[in-house]
């Protein structure tokens, strides 16, 4: 099988084939597992296949592949199921115009309010915050970044969100 995958991260697309085919019943059972529907979960299967040929250069370690793929099935599974519930909603709303207008207010003024209260906390509390959520930083960056120990940067983030709940929910 190591061959196998050497051979599709060289772009060979029939060895790509032929690996997902050997395991597509694995691949089958958890795209499943995750839709609960046989015919998404065969819409998906071809997914997986296009995403491994495409990403299959980026496996580092080929005994791995199992997992490797089996996480790339549940993502777009994952991904599937929440393009499904936010399709759900938008038809519930009868898709009206003002269900989006009175999203966009409620996250304005959502957003004001956060930014208020960041600038309410201490800086160091207030960095950490903004880095990590804002930035989407995560934390062994922020340590590099800040020159701090990572349980220094969780301690901040810990306290940080404390500080920030009990000024949002007052």
């Amino acid at each position: 099988m190591v061959d196998l995958i050497r051979l599709a991260q060289t772009g060979d697309m029939e060895a790509t084939a032929r690996l997902v085919e050997e395991h597509r019943r694995i691949i089958f059972k958890r795209l499943l597992a995750c839709l609960h529907d046989k015919s998404d979960a065969d819409d998906l299967f071809q997914q997986v296949y296009f995403r491994v040929h495409s990403s299959i250069k980026g496996l580092q370690d080929p005994e791995k592949f199992i997992g490797w793929v089996l996480r790339i099935a549940s993502r777009l599974a994952f991904n599937r199921n929440r393009d499904e519930r936010r399709r759900k909603v938008y038809e519930h709303s009868g898709g009206a115009e003002f269900y989006f207008q009175e999203d966009l207010v409620v996250k304005k003024e959502i957003k004001k309010k956060v930014h208020e209260i960041l600038s309410s906390l201490r800086p160091i509390y207030r960095d950490s915050l903004t880095e990590f959520y804002i930035n989407g930083k995560d934390v062994k960056t922020i340590c590099r970044e800040f020159g701090l120990k990572k349980g220094t940067v969780k301690r901040r983030l810990f306290a940080a969100r404390e500080m920030f709940r009990e000024v949002y929910n007052d």
